[in-house]
């Protein structure tokens, strides 16, 4: 049946929202992706000073420092500690510290010159605290240490306990005097134990699934905002009971706290960190370091980068009735990430297989699709909303019967996606884009390997972060593969494969696509239960690209197709 758009079907409601815990599912080799539950509500007792009304900041309120046990105060400013940076922890060079209002206790005046010159590179510095504190020495710190050369970025000291996460981030933003100028590190969220003297329980009086839900509303605002996904300092002797060990923020780059002689255990679903604060004193500060070179801290600070819109990829579904439907992606975590959907076409029970992809050069997903007669069709994204979302359809080819695989992505880096497709006889294939409409938009096939007929699941996406799209593949062992693309084209177009995982066998359905905004593609994947899980992109290479993941919901084993897209 040809695929129609006129009359919008009532769309089957999923009970996508439930958060269920499975034991058995896909994991990584040797780092592995823990196969955690979503908050459950246990943690610390959440006794004591219940949520309200927040006590009024005191002293300038809280600071950085979690890598104290609860109820500790680290070292205050004082002529008694000396000045200058600790000595970095072997095997990290680049040195930082993070300051707040505490630092300037009893008149004291940073020496920024002297702290540059003593081999810090970067700095943190405390903006806001709340939605009504702003550190009365954020501008002049801020912008003292930009002018010694030092990488400089804002921190919120979060108060969760009564602020709206929204109206908090919205305050931070317009006082964290946040630049796209390569010299400003992303926004940080300083998350952790109440100070002493607002009196709360050590998890703000919240149950874990609040806190998640804070941190989560908070981070997507900012990220909204700027367009670059924020950090999150935290400890792992806090985050894990807090939060019910919520791995969904893993995505997101992690200034762990540990007054230790090495890096301390990472929290839930981390695998890798970007700063350390080691130690407390001397004064100035708490004393940091980044985890890599100084080239890599500039990247961070977003040098040479043009801030991109987010993304937040959508869900493509098919329903067992054939029809087409839209989850909108709602900018959150794992089960709130998701909206109810929208149908977008009726009768799509005969195309096989369905794939998003920018085809004429528009900025948006338009859907790839192959009919029954071998005729592959574009339908191109009208920018519009439930059955006007996508236009009439446009012939961009015949005789693909025998093509047992379609995908799509820019292999070749021109800024345009090709389709990749595998003969019955195991051949790969790359057909360039060529810019146009119908059947000229792409050039002839260009074979990319052959042998690849072992391959259940090819997918495309630049996963590790280079600016070339990768091939994603699993074969039959269940191993997952990946492929780092060169940018070129024909047999040179991917490098020698890299394993991401394995026991990824019991996965019915996989699609990349960035569902959480920070410009990277992240795996979504479905069990053989019908649980649908996102695998947030950490920005690594083989077993490290992926961080633990999150649920997105239930009863998806129903859906005969699976994609993310910009809708």
């Amino acid at each position: 049946m040809t695929p129609t758009r006129e009359v919008p079907m009532s769309p089957r409601l999923l009970a996508k929202f439930a958060m269920v815990a499975l034991v058995a599912a896909a994991t990584l080799q040797t780092a592995s992706v823990p196969a955690l539950a979503a908050p459950s509500g246990t943690g610390p007792a959440a006794t004591g000073a219940a949520p309200g009304d927040r006590a009024a900041v005191v002293g300038g309120g809280g600071w950085a420092h979690a890598g104290s046990p609860p109820g500790a105060t680290p070292s205050a400013g004082g002529a008694a500690r000396a000045s200058g940076p600790a000595a970095t922890p072997p095997g990290y060079t680049v040195a930082g510290i993070d300051v707040s209002s505490n630092d300037h206790s009893g008149g004291q005046t940073i020496d920024w010159a002297g702290q540059a010159a003593a081999g810090v590179r970067f700095a943190y510095v405390k903006a806001t605290e709340g939605s009504d504190y702003l550190n009365p020495y954020f501008a002049s710190d801020y912008q003292a240490a930009k002018n010694q050369g030092l990488y400089v970025g804002a921190y919120d000291y979060a108060r969760p306990d009564s602020d709206d996460p929204v109206e908090q981030a919205d305050y931070f933003l317009a006082n964290a005097q946040w630049a796209n100028d390569g010299q400003t590190l992303v926004p940080l969220l300083d998350i952790e134990w109440p100070y002493a003297a607002i009196g709360l329980p050590d998890c703000w009086g919240l149950t874990p699934t609040q806190i998640s839900s804070w941190i989560a509303s908070w981070v997507n605002e900012v990220q909204a905002k700027i367009g670059r996904a924020p950090m999150i300092y935290t400890s792992t002797g806090w985050w894990n009971p807090c939060t019910g060990n919520d791995a969904s923020s893993a995505n997101l780059p992690l200034d762990i706290a540990g007054y230790s002689a090495s890096p301390p255990t990472l929290p839930a679903g981390w695998n890798q960190f970007a700063l350390w604060q080691y130690a407390d004193s001397p004064w100035p500060g708490d004393k940091d370091v980044f985890n890599g070179t100084l080239a890599g801290l500039a990247a961070l600070a977003g040098v040479g980068q043009v801030t991109p819109h987010p993304a937040f990829e959508s869900v493509l579904a098919r329903t067992p009735q054939s029809s087409l439907v839209v989850y909108p992606n709602a900018h959150g975590r794992g089960a709130s990430t998701l909206s109810p959907s929208t149908t977008v076409g009726l009768g799509w029970g005969g195309m096989n297989p369905i794939d998003t992809s920018d085809v004429n050069g528009d900025g948006r997903d338009d859907i790839v699709t192959r009919d029954g007669s071998g005729n592959l069709w574009e339908y191109p994204d009208a920018g519009g909303t439930g059955t006007s979302t996508f236009g009439a359809k446009i012939k961009l080819g015949v005789g693909w019967g025998g093509m047992n695989l379609i995908e799509t992505g820019d292999v070749n880096g021109d800024g345009r996606d090709d389709i990749v497709t595998r003969d019955g006889s195991g051949n790969l294939w790359e057909y360039a884009n060529a810019g146009g409409t119908g059947t000229s938009t792409y050039h002839p096939g260009v074979k990319l390997g052959v042998g690849w007929g072992g391959m259940n699941t090819v997918k495309l996406a630049d996963l590790n972060g280079d600016g070339k799209v990768d091939l994603i593949a699993r074969d039959s062992s269940g191993n997952l593969w990946m492929y780092p693309g060169t940018g070129g084209t024909g047999t040179s177009t991917f490098a020698s494969h890299v394993q991401l995982g394995v026991g990824w066998g019991g996965m019915n359905a996989i699609a990349l696509g960035d569902m959480n905004g920070d410009g990277r593609p992240d795996l979504m994947a479905r069990d053989s239960a019908g649980v649908l899980w996102l695998y947030p992109n950490a920005g690594g290479n083989g077993v490290h690209t992926l961080a633990g993941r999150s649920e997105l919901g239930t009863g998806w084993g129903g859906m005969t197709t699976l994609d993310l897209g910009t809708f």
